[in-house]
């Protein structure tokens, strides 16, 4: 398809290819050794131990909330791909890490597909997009990660792609197709109701009222089954769900969800890594009123609904619950990006100039943020792993970060200093320090402590001053990435 473009255009869209071929190097490069996020280990645990044993625990939060006996508030649909990846190719981070990485790839062809159904020329638009959606560094960041949001984000916009057609042939198999991606969203992520209540909200705007009852049912029905091993365990689901161990306290009153959607936009504006793609898209927003973004209707209302939903259902305004709608900004970006360039749209040449440097400020950090993220850390997890047990004998209890589970939990009973930290400084009330962690750690019976460079930071811990006949610990080995081994002091 021929573009039309002026000789201006043609040199942005080169560089535009050009921006792409490096991210996609740089996420290629970086790969390897992305650090690996705390959730990794403790999702990556649950997928391991639903493949061992059939049901999904959390041994490396023992003694919290339950967790050990039965993890109940899991992403179960994401855990049970990532336990089906275990059985099939055995537990390794890179494997778990593929679910996220092949949910952003049918985010991308889902994206194409939807601009090939609205725009006549939507090369330039989707490049545009893409560029937007890839230099995005949450997006950079979380696509490989074995996290659900990326999951979630798939599910959901396929449930979009099946409301939109809804709109237009109100027919019943398209109603109940995105009612099965929509409720397939909340097994995935309990945040893709906002998925149920964005469709709903589409289809009664548009007066489709038989098929969004057909929507309605099928997603709430499908939505039912993250109850099926709550049944017999409604005490045990409180307790892990009604608690402030993973987020910030939470208000659950009658009025939340409205004080939550005025407070919403701070999730926007929290930090750099979402602050580009939310101005890029706010500024591009006067443009929905232009006559060439009249195809686009039912694209910015369902935003909108999706916007109210997120903010009146999440339980806290960590910038990663924002991801499902980063693929919404960025079509909205890169279709008035492209109207921009190929001269269509924004004849006031200062408005179209803005959008322009504001879009090459955006790629200009997300190369940056790439860049720094593909060469800062370069060890893979398992290598790293694999020094710290050369010291330790196997079968010891081990107190470490939740990431020495990845190619060592068959070798150890390995347990989170996380949660160590969190019991001692909430149910026991006192500081976490070097006395409080090393007889946590001898009341628990553990023989090694494996302490990184954030926990030592944490809690102000200093080799030098680790007194083996004072804390029953001795230091035997430090690491060039500031991590410390202690091990139990034999005083015979």
């Amino acid at each position: 398809m021929r573009l039309n473009i002026h000789t201006t255009g043609r040199i942005i869209l080169g560089g535009i290819l050009a921006l792409l071929l490096v991210q996609a190097a740089l996420l290629m490069a970086g790969i390897p050794g992305q650090p690996c996020h705390v959730d990794e280990a403790w999702m990556g645990e649950q997928a391991y131990t639903e493949a061992r044993d059939g049901v999904a625990s959390q041994k490396l939060l023992t003694g919290m909330f339950g967790f050990d006996r039965q993890m109940l508030i899991r992403h179960k649909l994401f855990i049970t791909l990532g336990s089906i990846l275990t059985r099939a190719g055995g537990f390794h981070l890179p494997l778990l890490r593929l679910i996220s990485l092949f949910s952003g790839l049918a985010l991308v062809i889902m994206m194409f597909r939807y601009l090939g159904r609205r725009e006549p020329e939507r090369m330039l638009p989707f490049l545009l997009t893409i560029t937007v959606f890839l230099m995005c560094p949450l997006v950079f960041r979380y696509v490989n990660t074995y996290r659900p949001e990326f999951l979630l984000s798939a599910l959901g916009f396929a449930s979009f792609l099946f409301v939109l057609r809804t709109t237009e042939d109100n027919h019943a198999v398209s109603a109940a197709a995105a009612g099965i991606m929509a409720g397939m969203a909340v097994l995935a992520h309990l945040n893709g109701v906002i998925f149920i209540a964005a469709g709903f909200g589409t289809l009664l705007l548009y007066r489709r009222w038989k098929t969004s009852a057909i929507f309605l049912s099928i997603s709430l029905t499908v939505a039912s089954a993250y109850f099926y091993d709550v049944i017999g365990h409604v005490a045990l689901f409180r307790e892990q769900f009604f608690n402030d161990f993973v987020v910030e306290k939470t208000d659950y009153g009658i009025l939340a969800p409205l004080k939550k959607i005025f407070g919403e936009h701070r999730r926007y504006f929290r930090t750099p890594e979402i602050v580009g793609i939310s101005v890029l898209f706010l500024l591009t927003l006067p443009a929905v009123f232009s006559r060439k973004l009249e195809r686009h209707g039912v694209f910015y209302r369902y935003l909108l609904i999706l916007f109210l939903a997120l903010g009146a259902a999440a339980k806290s305004i960590t910038t990663k619950y924002a991801l499902p709608l980063i693929p919404f900004f960025a079509l909205g970006t890169g279709i008035t990006l492209g109207y921009v360039i190929r001269r269509e749209s924004a004849r006031n040449r200062l408005y179209a100039g803005i959008i322009l440097v504001l879009f090459a400020a955006h790629a200009g950090y997300g190369l940056f943020s790439a860049g720094t993220s593909a060469y800062r850390n370069r060890t893979p997890v398992a290598r790293e792993n694999s020094r710290y047990a050369q010291s330790m004998l196997p079968g010891s209890r081990v107190l470490a970060p939740g990431r020495f589970i990845f190619n060592e939990i068959g070798r150890f009973e390995i347990r989170d200093i996380h949660a160590a930290r969190y019991i001692i400084m909430h149910k026991t009330g006192r500081p976490f320090n070097l006395s409080t962690l090393t007889e946590y750690a001898a009341d628990n019976g553990f023989d090694y402590i494996l302490i990184d460079r954030e926990y030592r930071g944490f809690g102000n811990i200093d080799p030098a001053k680790v007194f083996p006949p004072i804390w029953g610990y001795e230091v035997i080995k430090e690491y060039r990435n500031q991590s410390l081994l202690l091990k139990r002091y034999d005083r015979n």
